[in-house]
């Protein structure tokens, strides 16, 4: 009997130890709910789509939660709809969202569950831009505005400044800011359409390009009458001007007047098509004739460079006339033109 009792003690003791040292795995439960981990922490949307996010409960070692208690909702419901899944999820392991994009913006979307509150950002990217153009009418040289919203704007970083073209085709953007970019134009119907590059959306988001809402008409007043030098168009020295030469108007006649001094003046032709453009200058009589103080009227620009640019010395109070002419039309119906014009000395 007193080699059983030994034995007998001996395990109740081993037994006592062994309780003693054991611990309870889930002991950490005790704590509850800890946080919320939402699949997404942001998401963009194209206007008119949607998308689901999930979310889950958990402490802090991972155990997770029954989450059938979730609500959803929406900070501005104008940008972003938040409608949660009523599908019933056995055992409640996690929540499920729908975000519909609803218009261009941001909202946040927020889950409370379990005591806890967590939400996600939601982007919404519009199908176009729709700040303002204008004005609707307009004639070659013309400045054009396109106008910032609250929502878009525009990049003046250097390597993705935004751009503007209509129809397809590049245009001269002339002044750019975050709220405002202004442009000339070819000619232009309704039919064309405008689009911007690298809009900024909610001042971080670019959006590589979006179409405008809005159409413009631009017709060229000068032609077909300036191709004759006879009847040229005219420009103010010094700054800039524009035009459109093609095929079928093989010359544009542009005439200038200069000041009371006698200049030496810069010109400068670029053109925005693979054509190759020439200027010339010549007398401002209408003759067509070459000015004396050049010899070859155009000696100094038959390059094939784009921009094209020479140096005159050019007479008081005298007028001339610069002969914009298509060399090779290149595959480009028309060359849309810049002629730009600044005083040496």
């Amino acid at each position: 009997m007193k080699h059983l009792s030994s034995i007998l003690l001996a395990a109740a003791l081993i037994a006592a130890g062994t309780t003693a040292c054991f611990t309870d795995p889930t002991e950490s439960d005790m704590n509850g709910p800890e946080r919320i981990d939402l699949s997404r922490a942001a998401v963009f949307i194209n206007q008119g789509d949607s998308l689901t996010v999930q979310a889950e409960v958990k402490d802090g070692v991972g155990n997770v939660f029954n989450a059938n208690d979730a609500a959803w909702e929406s900070s501005d419901a104008n940008v972003a709809v938040a409608r949660k899944d009523t599908v019933v999820i056995p055992g409640g392991a996690f929540s499920r969202v729908f975000i519909r994009a609803v218009a261009a913006g941001q909202a946040y979307i927020r889950i409370t569950t379990n005591g806890l509150t967590d939400s996600l950002r939601a982007v919404v990217i519009p199908p176009t831009f729709t700040g303002t153009v204008g004005p609707a009418t307009a004639s070659v040289g013309d400045t054009i505005t396109i106008t910032g919203t609250s929502v878009l704007t525009f990049s003046t970083t250097a390597g993705a400044l935004s751009e503007v073209t209509v129809g397809g085709e590049a245009v001269w953007v002339v002044s750019r800011t975050a709220n405002a970019l202004k442009f000339i134009s070819f000619p232009a119907t309704t039919a064309d359409e405008i689009a911007i590059t690298n809009v900024v959306l909610l001042g971080s988001v670019v959006i590589a390009e979006l179409p405008a809402t809005s159409h413009i008409t631009v017709t060229e007043a000068d032609e077909p009458a300036n191709d004759d030098p006879a009847t040229p168009s005219t420009l103010t020295l010094y700054s800039d001007y524009y035009g459109v030469v093609s095929g079928s108007d093989a010359d544009d006649y542009i005439a200038f007047t200069t000041p009371a001094t006698s200049d030496s003046v810069g010109i400068e032709i670029e053109w925005l098509s693979d054509a190759d453009l020439d200027i010339g200058l010549l007398l401002g009589d209408g003759s067509g004739a070459c000015a004396a103080l050049t010899g070859a009227c155009y000696s100094k620009m038959g390059t094939g460079d784009n921009p094209e640019t020479a140096a005159w010395r050019l007479a008081a109070n005298t007028t001339y006339q610069f002969d914009v002419w298509v060399y090779d039309s290149g595959s480009s119906p028309y060359a849309f033109y810049r002629i730009r014009t600044t005083k040496i000395n």
